[in-house]
């Protein structure tokens, strides 16, 4: 079970912390020198060191236990299970952990999110009255524009060999973005956002099934042909010589 937790540790510690980014945005006494860009840095430093941390302090309490063994205690057959007690390298384990299941990247994508919005938008300086839009037809901002790329080049890496991560980064990082726009955005219009990037991440879903669904069909391939039809085919060429 350790081996479990220490994979699931990174995720935990980005998402919790991620959540503590947000609400205090909407804390009025709470202020660091510096504003955003100082809380995200200070954030995603410290997703990556407790992460890390962690990780170490489960693997020293729990070396001296048993291995972990899922299906050996009862605790089921989920994918995540599975990846744990594969008996593999833990670096190993551990990309496999945050490429192939939904919870984990959705996780670590929310807290990345966060943390990543605080910073991006401190340095647009959008949590001012004065701000600019960087393109005035699509009123996108400069913060819009840059967590849209982070996102979508994390689903391009996630695209041919993610699994279901590729859903939970997506949805995740969205997510993370909606709520941090809201947040640190003065005069963010909620309903517009929420309609903006739910049409994005609902894109890039949806166009991901499409492709799985066409791919699924091309390896299962023609079905066979009715023994009764290879029988008359056969019959067929017999006559003709």
């Amino acid at each position: 079970m350790a081996r479990l937790v220490r994979l699931l540790s990174p995720g935990v510690i980005f998402a919790s912390l991620g959540v503590i980014v947000l609400v205090a945005g909407k804390w009025p006494w709470f202020h660091l020198r510096g504003g955003l860009v100082t809380l995200g840095l200070y954030t995603l430093a410290l997703q990556i060191v407790l992460s890390a941390l962690l990780i170490s302090a489960i693997d020293d309490l729990s070396s001296s236990g048993p291995a972990f063994g899922g299906k050996r205690f009862g605790l089921g057959t989920g994918e995540l299970l599975d990846i744990s007690a594969q008996p593999i390298s833990f670096s190993r384990a551990l990309i496999e952990f945050y490429r192939r299941p939904f919870l984990p990247l959705f996780l670590l994508g929310f807290g990345l999110g966060a943390s990543l919005s605080a910073l991006v938008v401190g340095s647009f300086r959008e949590d001012t009255p004065v701000r600019d839009i960087l393109f005035g037809s699509l009123d996108m901002r400069g913060s819009e524009a840059v967590l849209g790329i982070i996102l979508l080049l994390g689903a391009t890496v996630l695209w041919w060999r993610g699994g279901h991560g590729y859903f939970g980064w997506t949805i995740g990082m969205g997510v993370a973005i909606v709520i941090g726009q809201i947040v640190f955005v003065l005069g963010t219009k909620a309903n517009e956002t929420i309609a903006g990037w739910g049409g994005l991440m609902a894109g890039l879903c949806l166009l991901r099934l499409l492709v799985l669904v066409i791919m699924r069909d091309q390896s299962a391939g023609p079905s066979p042909a009715p023994d009764g039809d290879s029988t008359r085919t056969g019959e067929t060429l017999d006559v003709k010589r």
